[in-house]
């Protein structure tokens, strides 16, 4: 219940419609970065998927020193600044702060050897310890005392040149937030010596911290109203596990670079052996899919929601970056890249055989037609045809119920998908209906892949060349026996 009111939310119109400017580390990896003039990294893809939630705003990120930005923040020449700690002493010109988008702990890592369990930070005394240049760690008071008292000599440089001073033996410690650690000092570890051979160990981890966006006293009208929004998007990816697994895919490019590529596809039962959850390997489209991705050595996970959620968080990007199966209407082609045509449906206009014994025509302008509220082709089709007469009915059972009782003439459906509901809802009444065998609209299906994930457009490419390698090599058709179904049932109409 929760979960649909928020989505809800995002439906509702606002009063705002405006471009929202944030500035991020320019040199940060792996959290915010550029590389080939895009700023990449953790941080990007979260804002870009917050905001991919709020319809309201629209977003420009740009890239600066972080120094440069603090003192711009400060000066109240920006009005947002992202990847903010939240250190209201220290930065008292950060006036607002969104909720953490993510957390880490610092984590100190040595090339020297310290003793088991140690203590912060008394047994780290006089030792050369580095932290990334301007990005103040969120620790404890008793290390910037220590720092006053020169107990430590603080070494600031960049995250790259921090790491490969520490190989070096030019620095003894360094506190890094723990996603940087495991994704850069161990890859270049092992671009100079086998990791095992190094003496640098990870000896003890700090406090976590949360990572948020801040805001300067400049004044602009949206601020709270976007504060809102930016919480609401941030409580429902973390909800929905959508940052936790961002996180993990880009450690685990910086890991295993060499991995094989994944992707997470959005599912929705569509057809009793097209994609059904019920079904071993899902179906033949899903299991198609793998074929194809398979064939270029990209694995696939898939998960199964209702299909108004499917295509928002495929729309939204992150968590889920690929759905299927999906009609190219409206507005569609703003948010994703569509594939081949994976498998044409036709339209059907399905009937009661106790009031038409005979059989029926095709002119659907003679009948009380039926169908099912908000699907596509009430906008699409029927609210610009007005000489037809139509009623939306609220599910499948009410419709197929009207039909039988004969409160309307007809309903318009896809084949597969109205005989499953059929059999599911009203199995005895089955041999009741018919439906006429030329169809009324020939629909084509698709994969979508969402522009809010970074290698959409290659993956779809990727899929595409693997659909045609399976088709020619014989594999599809294996998929289309197994489900004892034949080529021509499947391109059938």
């Amino acid at each position: 219940m929760i979960r649909k009111l928020l989505l809800i939310i995002f439906c509702l119109s606002s009063l705002y419609s405006d471009k929202i400017i944030i500035y991020t580390d320019n040199n940060f990896k792996p959290y915010s970065y550029v590389e080939n003039r895009t700023l990449e990294g953790i941080n990007i893809e979260i804002l870009k998927s917050i905001f991919s939630k709020i319809k309201d705003y629209s977003l420009e990120l740009r890239a600066i020193d972080w120094e440069e930005g603090l003192k711009k923040l400060k000066n109240k020449e920006i009005k947002i600044l992202s990847g903010t700690y939240y250190r209201p002493k220290e930065r008292p010109y950060i006036k607002d702060y969104s909720k953490a988008f993510m957390y880490d702990e610092p984590t100190i890592f040595c090339n020297k050897k310290i003793k088991k369990n140690p203590i912060w930070p008394k047994d780290f005394l006089n030792l050369k310890i580095s932290k990334p240049k301007g990005n103040s760690i969120s620790i404890s008071s008793e290390y910037q005392k220590a720092i006053k008292n020169n107990n430590f000599k603080i070494i600031e440089d960049t995250t790259h040149n921090n790491i490969r001073n520490l190989i070096n033996n030019q620095i003894d410690c360094l506190i890094l937030p723990n996603i940087s650690m495991k994704g850069l000092i161990f890859q270049q570890l092992k671009n100079r010596y086998k990791e095992e051979n190094s003496s640098i160990k990870e000896v003890m981890k700090l406090p976590k911290f949360g990572v948020h966006i801040g805001f300067s006293g400049a004044y602009f009208p949206e601020k709270k109203d976007l504060i809102k929004k930016i919480n609401l998007a941030i409580k429902i990816m973390q909800n929905s596990k959508e940052i936790d697994e961002i996180i993990k895919k880009h450690l685990d490019i910086y890991l295993h670079p060499k991995r094989k590529r994944k992707i997470s596809v959005s599912l929705y039962n569509w057809g009793e052996k097209l994609v059904s959850d019920r079904l071993e390997g899902y179906g033949i489209i899903p299991q198609t899919i793998t074929s194809a991705f398979k064939d270029r050595n990209i694995e696939v996970d898939y998960n199964f929601y209702h299909y108004k959620y499917a295509y928002l968080l495929t729309k939204w990007g992150g968590k889920e970056c690929m759905s299927v199966p999906w009609l190219n209407i409206g507005d569609r082609a703003e948010y994703f890249y569509f594939s081949k045509n994976i498998k044409s449906i036709g339209m059907y206009l399905f009937y009661n055989k106790n009031l038409y014994p005979n059989g029926i025509d095709n002119n659907i302008e003679q009948y009380r037609v039926g169908g099912i509220h908000g699907y596509y082709y009430e906008k699409e089709f029927f609210y610009k045809h007005k000489t037809i007469y139509y009623k939306s009915f609220k599910d499948w059972e009410s419709a197929i119920k009207a039909l039988l009782s004969q409160d309307i003439d007809v309903i318009f459906a896809q084949k597969d998908r109205f005989k499953q509901h059929l059999k599911y809802f009203l199995p005895r009444e089955q041999t009741q209906i018919s439906f006429h065998n030329k169809p009324i609209k020939i629909e084509k299906n698709y994969a979508i892949f969402s522009k809010n994930c970074k290698d959409s457009k290659e993956l779809r490419d990727e899929f595409n060349i693997g659909f045609e390698n399976i088709k020619k090599n014989g594999i599809f058709n294996k998929i289309l026996n197994q489900y004892n179904m034949t080529l021509e049932e499947f391109n059938g109409l």
